[in-house]
């Protein structure tokens, strides 16, 4: 029996072909169709990072949260990458199946190996807020100001978040705050902008006087 002699270029027309039609039957949200045809792509290993989040999207959108967490496994198992594997992962079961304290975990891992990721410290900074609540503010505070430390310019970072900070260190005062409140004696002596409250020429020792 003659065998057809694929070429490579072949192969990888078919692919591209099974890759297109699969993206446009996601973007029609036709869940289960896509679904299948991504399973192909996962199996034959012609699938990149984008495909296996659409994956797992179609999935999520299907309610099979089981098996999505098998495949999960499957590419933390296979990936050359293990640090951006596990970034991928942790995202996913953030954000498709809200496992918070397994997100963390890899969130963690991450940044051991990728410690200038702003936006990876940012993420564990809100997730741990959402586990946590009020206890371990110092952590999640450290979260967040690494963020800003590495991108202080990004409005992502800034954007609906307050610290209050509390110190009598006069110097650190007028090098984080934006505003300020002075109490003494227990009594509010002042409120407002740093520039509204500490006028030119003015010191903030000052206002305690």
């Amino acid at each position: 029996m003659r065998k057809f002699p694929f070429t490579a270029n072949i192969i990888d027309d078919y692919a591209n072909y099974e890759k297109n039609k699969v993206k446009t039957l996601y973007d029609k949200r036709q869940w289960r169709k896509a679904l299948r045809r991504y399973q192909d792509l996962f199996d034959s290993s012609r699938m990149n990072e984008d495909e296996f989040i659409k994956m797992i999207s179609c999935l999520a959108e299907l309610r099979q949260e089981d098996i999505a967490i098998e495949y999960l496994q499957k590419y933390d198992t296979l990936a050359k990458d293990k640090v951006r594997a596990n970034y991928v992962v942790a995202d996913l079961l953030y954000f498709k199946f809200h496992k918070v304290e397994e997100s963390i975990k890899r969130y963690e891992y991450y940044i051991k190996h990728r410690p200038n990721d702003a936006l990876a410290w940012n993420t564990l900074g809100h997730l741990n807020s959402e586990l946590y609540r009020d206890k371990n503010l110092d952590k999640q505070l450290e979260y967040f100001l690494n963020a800003y430390k590495i991108n202080p310019n990004s409005k992502i970072f800034t954007k609906n978040v307050a610290i209050i900070y509390i110190s009598h260190r006069l110097d650190e005062i007028f090098q984080l705050a934006d505003r300020i409140t002075v109490l003494k004696d227990g009594a509010l002596v002042a409120s407002g902008a740093m520039d509204e409250i500490v006028k030119d020429g003015e010191s903030l020792e000052s206002i305690f006087m």
